[in-house]
């Protein structure tokens, strides 16, 4: 080979060496640049981040306010908004128009707008970070895609402490505790919206290019309650003016949020109120206010309570509503319900008698009359049996009974089972029956005078409720309607919410002829005025039983641990309230009729004087 012929090959090797440098090093450099431009990632992996990650943007929780529409609790709002400015950099007629909607929004010159859309930045401009939250709504309106509105809120209570453990509160972390605000949290919640783009270095949010990459969220429903405020806080004061123990828990029990973490030690309890002249004395006490044709629940007050602005320096136990997720053992109020069975079942009429000799013996076990007479009292009608309540009595009705039939209709006016009502953490109490290992037949007995047996208030103020309302029993309630969110734009999700809510009245069942629940309402009436006038109320006919019982612990019942109540309903001979007073511990008196009749007398005065019901009688 010629020396030319050698460097011509030499140079075509060199060449395709160049060239093959020369293509590595242009995948090497693409390669960096995509590695620069997107770290971490490559194309398909950034594209799957843009519409796989979107950021949530909260939505408003909805407000509560009683049957009137006043707020009891609200969501103070404010709005942050940005915009995405690069297309408005390089199209005036695009920033002229952005610029000319905005400024009556914002209320700022539309030159100033416009200046800053053109200002050379790819980071989005921040309108405002606590925008009232009417700005919030117009801007989000506009449905841009370069536009993003994002809302926050806590919650305020206008009314304090009113209806606390009835509420509910919403911690720290957005969860919903206890009361409507637990039970509807999926409601009152709402819908967050979603922001889509890639992430930069700071993690915002970033090349957002049309409204594809914004989903607008729905805010939580607004809910109008049954509770009338102005009952509800005479129902509290009058409550409270019995209450002066407040109550201690374990240290364990204390918290500073919903979720269980610890805090340091503060003093647990509320300070002792001033207590009215002549008022029961009792550690905690429960009062229901509830409208008979309906079941609407119009005031339910449970002492001690909490500020819910402050829920984490209460022990746990303050939060709960005792009215529905607490048991005790009612007492005496429990044979009006004794009566009713009897009446229906035909073993007895209302003229009946029988022979009173002071104690009764059945299933292994003799039970006396709680007046500590030895002797009895004789010949005794079913009315005196009521206004004196005779423990020898009530034994008498549930053996002529019998089990089945007994528990069958126990069973009928609710006892045992939630009433469902829409309060979250309903308690079913306890009712044992034959077949439970636990039961005996003395348990008939007991039971049929309101002990060995575990009920919660609620369950005592629905089966009044079904006397008072011609033997039908109604669900409780305390939410009578849900309003959706304004500016919502799915309809079809909003109209199957509504459809899934089952708001307003609700018929059980048919618990005893209308007939039966007119002459045990009237026997009531009449046991009232024999042997418990200080639930009596002028001018007015009233339906009630007094209760009286111990408080079971694992060695027994100890001596002087009573609760005592009375319920009833009124006025006849057509009611509209259903009244139940609950003093537990109390230490001023040890019988439902001297303590707990009074406060339902003066809680059903102020209903009648407020709702304008006139007096069925002549007051004298």
């Amino acid at each position: 080979m010629t020396t030319g012929g050698m460097i011509d090959n030499q140079q075509s090797r060199m060449r395709r060496l160049v060239l093959f440098l020369a293509i590595i090093g242009a995948i090497l450099i693409v390669g960096l640049i995509s590695g620069h431009l997107l770290p971490n990632s490559g194309a398909e992996r950034a594209y799957a981040e843009i519409h796989e990650k979107p950021d949530a943007i909260p939505p408003i929780r909805g407000s509560i306010m009683d049957r009137n529409g006043h707020v009891l609790v609200s969501a103070n709002d404010q709005a942050e908004a940005h915009i995405y400015r690069p297309v408005y950099q390089t199209v005036e007629v695009q920033r002229a128009a952005a610029s000319a909607t905005l400024a009556p929004i914002l209320d700022m010159p539309q030159e100033t707008i416009s200046r800053t859309l053109l200002m050379e930045s790819n980071e989005p401009w921040l309108i405002g970070d606590a925008l009232p939250a009417s700005v919030g709504f117009d801007l989000d309106q506009l449905k841009w895609g370069t536009l993003v509105v994002a809302f926050r809120s806590w919650r305020a209570y206008p009314e304090g402490e009113l209806a606390a453990s009835l509420l509910g509160f919403v911690n720290l972390r957005n969860m919903a505790n206890v009361g409507v605000e637990q039970y509807y949290d999926g409601y009152l919640r709402g819908h967050p919206g979603a922001l889509y783009g890639i992430r930069g270095s700071d993690r915002e949010k970033l090349a957002l290019t049309g409204p594809e990459h914004y989903e607008p969220g729905q805010n939580g429903y607004d809910l109008v309650l049954t509770i009338d405020r102005n009952v509800q806080r005479y129902a509290e004061t009058l409550l409270s003016e019995c209450i002066v123990v407040p109550t201690t828990e374990p240290e364990a029990d204390r918290n500073s949020d919903a979720d269980g973490e610890p805090t340091a030690e503060k003093e647990s309890g509320e300070p002792p109120p001033v207590v009215g002249h002549g008022r029961p004395k009792a550690v905690s006490g429960n009062l229901v206010v509830m409208d008979v044709e309906s079941g609407a629940i119009i005031a339910m007050a449970n002492r001690p309570s909490f500020d819910p602005r402050e829920y984490g320096d209460v022990p746990y136990h303050l939060w709960k509503n005792t009215s529905v997720s607490d048991v005790y053992e009612p007492g005496s109020v429990l044979k009006l319900l004794t009566m009713a069975a009897a009446l229906d079942a035909e073993v007895v009429e209302p003229e009946s008698t029988y022979d009173d000799r002071g104690t009764i013996s059945y299933g292994g076990a003799r039970f006396e009359n709680s007046d500590g007479i030895k002797a009895g009292h004789g010949t005794t009608t079913m009315t005196e049996l009521l206004a004196y309540s005779r423990n020898v009595g009530s034994v008498h009705l549930a053996v002529l009974l019998g089990e089945t039939r007994f528990y069958e209709m126990f069973r009928r006016f609710g006892l045992g089972e939630v009433t469902g009502i829409d309060l979250a953490a309903e308690a079913s109490g306890t009712m044992h029956v034959p077949g439970d290992p636990s039961w005996s037949r003395a348990n008939l007995a007991t039971c049929s005078f309101g002990h060995g047996i575990d009920v919660t208030p609620i369950q005592v103020v629905a089966a009044y409720g079904a006397l008072a309302n011609d033997g039908l029993l109604m669900r409780p309630y305390v939410v009578k309607e849900a309003i959706p969110p304004a500016h919502c734009d799915d309809e079809a999700r909003v109209r199957d919410e509504l459809a899934a809510l089952q708001l307003g009245p609700r018929q059980v069942r048919q618990v005893v002829p209308a007939e039966i629940a007119h002459t045990v309402s009237e026997m009531a009436a009449d046991a009232v005025e024999m042997g418990m006038q200080a639930a009596m109320v002028p001018g007015y006919r009233i339906a009630g039983k007094s209760g009286t019982a111990g408080v079971p612990t694992e060695k027994g019942y100890p001596d002087g641990d009573v609760i005592t109540s009375f319920a009833g309903y009124g006025p006849l001979p057509a009611p509209r309230f259903v009244v139940l007073v609950k003093l537990d511990y109390e230490t001023q008196g040890v019988w439902g009729v001297e303590t707990a009749a009074p406060v339902f007398s003066e809680m059903m005065q102020f209903l009648f004087d407020y709702y304008g019901v006139p007096p069925m009688e002549p007051i004298t």
